[in-house]
């Protein structure tokens, strides 16, 4: 089933995610709270709620990255995952993501 964004990004296998989060730590995207507590959700597996102020933290570190990213599919992936990120921010709801 692998690892669940939202309506967007939807499910992506775990190990993708944690591909992905290793990429985008190596990009420089752990420098919010909302970022590093994603990325650590992605990197362990675990399921775990942002608040709406953290899913915004997120969306804005993962897309200041994205370009930096080789491939054209992590890059449409992350811009997916920050979308749903995004729209938790927009809506003011709690963001759960998680296998």
């Amino acid at each position: 089933m692998g690892f669940y964004f939202g309506p967007r990004a939807r499910h992506i296998s775990c190990l993708h995610s944690q591909q992905l989060a290793t990429l985008l730590t190596e990009a420089g995207a752990r420098d919010s709270q909302g970022a590093a507590r994603l990325l650590d959700f992605m990197d362990h597996g675990s399921e775990d709620t942002l608040t709406p102020r953290e899913a915004g933290q997120a969306a804005r570190s993962l897309r200041r990255v994205a370009g930096r990213l080789r491939h054209q599919i992590d890059r449409n992936t992350v811009e997916r995952i920050a979308t749903d990120a995004h729209d938790a921010t927009t809506t003011g709801r709690n963001w759960t993501v998680g296998p």
